[in-house]
């Protein structure tokens, strides 16, 4: 009993003792500051730097979910010069086939559900805008709007789109874009969309990313990995008859509560 209350008196003298004999770190300077101070602008994935293999060019499509304060929106990732600003002319040219694809009846977004925001932007390798440069918005005049009725399924329901390439597996070998939800006339059997249906929302995605990489800004849809693999291809498109549930888009919703007492 003695030989252990004196280890943990040593203990809580060492614990005392020991931060007093270890001297400070100085502050950062130099090279260490600045290298530094640019790790701690990065963005990260986790606990983890972002790290892209190369730069590219990110293309945002946005709108609202469905005439309330939520929003949708995907991401879609080209080849494209990274440290040139993009131009207003290369953001407005993506317009037309986005509108095209958005307001094709075989899409089945509702008329509630719109795109009032395209956006061509640099991304570095730091997943950030490189110095100086900024993103381009296009001017696309009154909301794009979908097709037919506004009567459509919660708008955490989507239909997911992989993009597929070269690799069956591993970092950057596969993409993936949340569709908004679709108007409730939208087929299903037993709770599964329809083969047909899926085809046709396939094609016209494929018809919409061929147009996109038509246009003088960007090149070729890709697969970027955060996390440093290399960059690949989008060579096809996967879609399954389950539709999913997009939590993000769940967690953005403002819930409201009704009562009774028993």
């Amino acid at each position: 009993m003695v030989g252990g209350a004196a280890r943990r008196a040593l203990r809580a003298k060492l614990r005392w003792l020991l931060p007093s004999l270890i001297p400070p770190l100085p502050p950062p300077s130099g090279t260490y500051g600045t290298n530094a101070a640019k790790r701690r602008t990065g963005t990260r994935v986790g606990h983890r730097m972002v790290v892209y293999a190369a730069g590219h060019r990110l293309i945002t499509i946005r709108g609202v979910s469905q005439g309330t304060a939520d929003r949708w929106g995907i991401g879609i990732r080209c080849h494209g010069v990274s440290n040139v600003q993009p131009t207003q002319a290369e953001a407005d040219a993506l317009v037309a086939p986005i509108r095209t694809w958005f307001t094709s009846t075989g899409m089945f977004f509702p008329l509630t559900t719109t795109v009032d925001e395209i956006k061509l932007a640099p991304i570095g390798t730091d997943g950030l805008y490189p110095p100086g440069l900024d993103s381009a918005v296009a001017t696309i005049g009154a909301a794009i709007t979908g097709t037919t009725s506004s009567a459509s399924f919660p708008p955490q329901c989507s239909l997911v789109i992989s993009l597929t390439t070269a690799l069956p597996r591993g970092r950057g070998h596969i993409g993936r874009v949340y569709l908004p939800a679709f108007r409730s006339s939208f087929p299903l059997t037993n709770g599964k969309a329809g083969t047909a249906e899926v085809d046709g929302i396939l094609t016209l995605t494929k018809t919409m990313l061929n147009a996109i990489a038509a246009t003088a800004g960007v090149d070729n849809a890709i697969v970027a990995s955060p996390l440093g693999a290399p960059i690949q291809d989008v060579i096809g498109l996967r879609g399954g008859l389950v539709i999913d549930t997009q939590r993000r888009r769940r967690n953005d919703m403002t819930e409201d509560y009704r009562t009774i007492v028993l």
